[in-house]
């Protein structure tokens, strides 16, 4: 069996071939699957922007407190390890797909009740600003794996970034998205309306055609079937 990847020698030095059967980024620009992944990468930066510049504002209603409040952001820098080590652990054992789809509910059920938490307290705001971080760093676990296995890895590190500009999109969008929805709607439509927004890409993550998944199953499969063709069927 050929391998994936066929290594040369170019005089002293080693170069690495792409597999033609990799795409481009001029062939991911023209898949609804990216398409798909950059509008939920907008979708959650977006959420997430929301969230990270008006809790401090929103905890000041009820929550005579400013050092906590601040201290809330710090506490949840935690969450960007703990996040990305579950969510890879989840990823490798449930597939990446259906991960995916667990970060955008997740990060839409906190955001939808976060209006709660003025009869929670403020130790219910700090468990729920940590939920939405600790959720949003599974994005950065997942989204490259699925870049990676729908796509090959030749050109894996420029196709990733094309989905991290969603970042400059949400950028733009956040501050917006702020001023107007707390504004006009209150806090707890703000609210709402990220949860729908999430949502929203809930759906668009359970529809999208992503292959890695069923590959996934197809060389477990074969991997068992070789060993048991070599030690024999094996007794659970």
């Amino acid at each position: 069996m050929k391998d994936k990847h066929r290594i040369t020698r170019v005089g002293s030095r080693q170069r690495l071939d792409f597999n033609p059967a990799d795409k481009s980024p001029k062939f991911m620009l023209k898949t609804a699957f990216f398409y798909q992944m950059y509008s939920i990468n907008v979708a959650v930066q977006l959420v997430i922007g929301f969230i990270n510049s008006l809790y401090k504002t929103y905890g000041e209603g009820f929550i005579p407190d400013d050092e906590f409040l601040a201290s809330i952001g710090s506490v949840s820098c935690t969450a960007n390890c703990l996040g990305r080590l579950f969510f890879g652990f989840v990823g490798d054992k449930c597939g990446m797909k259906p991960t995916l789809v667990f970060i955008c509910a997740m990060v839409s059920v906190f955001s939808t009740t976060m209006f709660l938490c003025p009869y929670g307290g403020r130790w219910m705001l700090l468990v729920w600003v940590w939920m939405v971080y600790f959720a949003m760093m599974g994005t950065t676990t997942v989204l490259p794996a699925m870049i990676t296995t729908q796509y090959g890895p030749s050109h894996s590190t420029l196709n990733y970034s094309l989905i991290c500009n969603a970042a400059f999109i949400a950028g733009i969008l956040a501050p917006i998205l702020s001023t107007t929805l707390q504004v006009y709607l209150g806090w707890g439509a703000s609210f709402i309306t990220c949860g729908f927004i999430l949502a929203i890409s809930m759906v668009v993550a359970m529809s999208m055609k992503y292959k890695g998944d069923q590959t996934s199953n197809i060389t477990k499969n074969n991997i068992e079937n070789s060993i048991q063709s070599e030690i024999g069927p094996v007794i659970a």
